[in-house]
C-alpha cells in the first residue's frame, strides 16, 4: 500500500481524536457549570432499589446477547461504585468470553456469520504467526461493538488463551470509564469530572499509541484487519 493510501485513514483518525477531545471538553464544561442544577436523584433512587443478584445477572446476560455495555456499566457503577463494579465486570467479562468462544464452535456459527455480514463487518483473516498482534489490534480498535468483538476473534481462529488473556484485561480496563461515569452523578465535583476526562484522554492516547506500534511492526496484517473491521 502506498503512502498516499495510508494518509487518509491516519487523517481520519486524527480528526476523530480532535472531535472526541472537543466533545469531552464541552461535556466537562457543561457538567462543571450545571452540576448543581442536574438532578439525578430519581435515577439513583431507582438503581438503589435494584436487587444486587438481579443486577449481576443482567450484567452477565445482557452484553452476551448484544445489549451495549454503555447502557449496563453506568447502572452497575452507580449502584456499586467503580471498584466493586470492576470486580463484577471482571467476572462477567470472563463468562462473556467463554460463551462467545463456545458459541462460534457450535451450529450457531452460520447464523452468526450472517449476522456479522448484516452489520457490514468481515471476519478478520489472521496471517500465520500473527495471532497475538492481530487479537490485540482488534481489542483496541474502536468501532465494533463489545459483543461483536468477542465473536470476531474466535471466528477468525484465534487460540483461546491468546483471545482470552488479551481481551479480558482490555475489556475490564475500558469498563472503568462507564462504571465511573455512572458513579459520578452521586457527586458531580470538579475533581471527579477532571479525573474522568483525564482518564478518557490518557486511555485513548495509550490505545492509539499501541495500535500505531502494531501497525508499524506488522503493517500488512494490521492494514488488512483495519480494512476488514471498517468495511
Amino acid at each position: 500500500m502506498s503512502e498516499s493510501g495510508t494518509a487518509k485513514p491516519d487523517n481520519r483518525t486524527r480528526v476523530r481524536l480532535i472531535y472526541v477531545a472537543l466533545g469531552l471538553a464541552m461535556a466537562g464544561v457543561f457538567l462543571f457549570y450545571f452540576r448543581k442544577q442536574i438532578n439525578l436523584k430519581p435515577f439513583y433512587n431507582w438503581i438503589d432499589g435494584l436487587s444486587a443478584p438481579l443486577l449481576m445477572l443482567a450484567l452477565i446476560v445482557l452484553p452476551a446477547i448484544g445489549c451495549p455495555v454503555t447502557f449496563v456499566y453506568p447502572v452497575v457503577g452507580g449502584r456499586f461504585g467503580p471498584f466493586i463494579g470492576m470486580g463484577m465486570v471482571a467476572v462477567a467479562t470472563s463468562l462473556h468470553l467463554l460463551f462467545s468462544f463456545w458459541i462460534v464452535k457450535t451450529v450457531f456459527r452460520v447464523r452468526l456469520e450472517k449476522w456479522i455480514s448484516k452489520k457490514n463487518y468481515k471476519i478478520p483473516q489472521i496471517p500465520p504467526g500473527e495471532e497475538k498482534p492481530v487479537t490485540l489490534l482488534v481489542a483496541l480498535i474502536p468501532g465494533p461493538p463489545y459483543t461483536l468483538k468477542n465473536l470476531l476473534m474466535p471466528m477468525a481462529g484465534a487460540p483461546f488463551k491468546t483471545y482470552f488473556f488479551i481481551f479480558w484485561p482490555i475489556h475490564v480496563i475500558h469498563a472503568f470509564l462507564g462504571l465511573e461515569a455512572g458513579h459520578l452523578g452521586r457527586d458531580l465535583s470538579a475533581g471527579k469530572i477532571i479525573f474522568l476526562i483525564t482518564y478518557v484522554v490518557v486511555l485513548s492516547v495509550l490505545c492509539g499509541y499501541v495500535v500505531r506500534r502494531i501497525k508499524a511492526r506488522r503493517k500488512s496484517a494490521a492494514d488488512e484487519v483495519s480494512l476488514q473491521l471498517k468495511s
